[in-house]
C-alpha cells in the first residue's frame, strides 16, 4: 500500500495505483500476505459486477460505488490479472484462485470488451495509462501487457478446468 502523493488533495495522485504498481515486483515475494491483499482489494471493491476496476485504492477501502471518477487504466487492470498469476505461482493456493477466479474471469471479458471489442487480440479502443492520458489505437506498452493478461487468464483458468478458449484464441490471434 504506498500513495504517489502525500494527500488525497496534493502530490501527484492518491490511492495505491494499480498501474503504477505494475512495476514492483519484490514485494510479492518479501511480503506475499500484502502483495495478495492488493490483489483482493483490486478484485473486490475495486471492481465492479461488469469487471471495470478502478485504477486508484483508497483508504478506507470502500466498494467501488462510493468512489469518485471511477477511471480505469488499461495497464493497471491487465497487469492485475498477471499479478493474480504470479501470487497464485509463488504462494501455490489453487483455492484462492479458485475463490477469485469469477472476479479474474469478469475483469478480463471487460478488458476485451473494452478495448479489443472487435477481438483482433490487440488494444485499440482509447485507454488511459500509467502516463496519465489516454492513448488512443495500437500501442506496444498496454498491448504486451493485454497479451500477458490474456496467457496469464488462459492458464489459470486451464488450471481450474474452466473453459478459457476465448482467451487462447485472441492470444493466438495476437501473436500473428
Amino acid at each position: 500500500w504506498g500513495w504517489e502523493g502525500t494527500r488525497e488533495t496534493q502530490g501527484s495522485c492518491y490511492g495505491s495505483s494499480t498501474h503504477v504498481w505494475n512495476y514492483a515486483q519484490s514485494i510479492a515475494h518479501l511480503f506475499p500476505e500484502l502483495e495478495r491483499s492488493l490483489r483482493e482489494t483490486e478484485f473486490g471493491p475495486n471492481q465492479n459486477d461488469e469487471g471495470h476496476q478502478f485504477c486508484r485504492a483508497a483508504l478506507p477501502i470502500r466498494p467501488l460505488e462510493v468512489v469518485h471518477a471511477n477511471p480505469d487504466a488499461a495497464d493497471g487492470q491487465l497487469g492485475g490479472i498477471i499479478k493474480f498469476y504470479r501470487d497464485w505461482r509463488i504462494g501455490g493456493d489453487t483455492a484462492w484462485l479458485r475463490r477469485w477466479w469469477p472476479r479474474i474471469r469478469a475483469s478480463m471479458d471487460y478488458c476485451i470488451r473494452t478495448w479489443d471489442p472487435k477481438q483482433r487480440g490487440v488494444i485499440e479502443e482509447p485507454h488511459i495509462n500509467t502516463y496519465d492520458v489516454e492513448f488512443w489505437g495500437a500501442d506496444s506498452m498496454c498491448t504486451s501487457l493485454y497479451i500477458g493478461a490474456l496467457k496469464a487468464a488462459t492458464l489459470m483458468g486451464e488450471s481450474l478446468g474452466e473453459n478459457v478458449e476465448c482467451y487462447s484464441t485472441l492470444l493466438s490471434k495476437s501473436s500473428h
